[in-house]
């Protein structure tokens, strides 16, 4: 709760400046909107139970919100870049049709070992079906790439 509480704190203090819309939305992105399991042990490595199991840290069920129903929901005409390190959920949240038949953003996805394997092959062939294509980019003084991934005619 303490990162909510710390968010909340930053995005007021950014409508002092800016006349932008931000929005917050509590939860996970997510294969599906019935809500998970979420592993939270008080740092960056927090996940879906399902991906790094129920044994780090505390438990408990969150919202979650597939990648249209957050468009729908704060009514988006367009999305232009999705930045993606959720912590292994790369690895079910592109199969959302509805989504990539409305929006085709750039996007930047941090991969992550999950049951011993990289999620970048599961990324490339999700987004390879809605005309994706996909390079590594080599991150220094770290061992996974980064994924860069263009829509068609980009």
């Amino acid at each position: 709760m303490q990162n909510i509480d710390c968010i909340k704190r930053n995005f007021s203090n950014y409508k002092k400046y800016s006349d932008n819309k931000i929005f917050l939305l509590e939860g996970a992105v997510w294969e599906n909107n019935d809500g998970l399991e979420f592993s939270c042990e008080g740092n960056m490595g927090s996940s879906a139970a399902s991906i790094v199991g129920n044994n780090r840290g505390l438990v408990s069920k969150v919202a979650s919100f597939t990648l249209s129903s957050i468009a729908n929901k704060f009514k988006l005409q367009r999305v232009d870049f999705i930045k993606c390190d959720v912590e292994g959920a790369e690895k079910v949240i592109f199969t959302d049709q509805e989504f990539f038949k409305k929006f085709l953003p750039r996007i930047i996805i941090e991969p992550h070992i999950i049951d011993g394997l990289e999620t970048t092959k599961k990324c490339i062939f999700d987004l390879e079906t809605y005309g994706y294509s996909c390079k590594k980019i080599i991150q220094e003084g770290v061992s996974l790439p980064l994924l860069e991934c263009l829509p068609p005619n980009q």
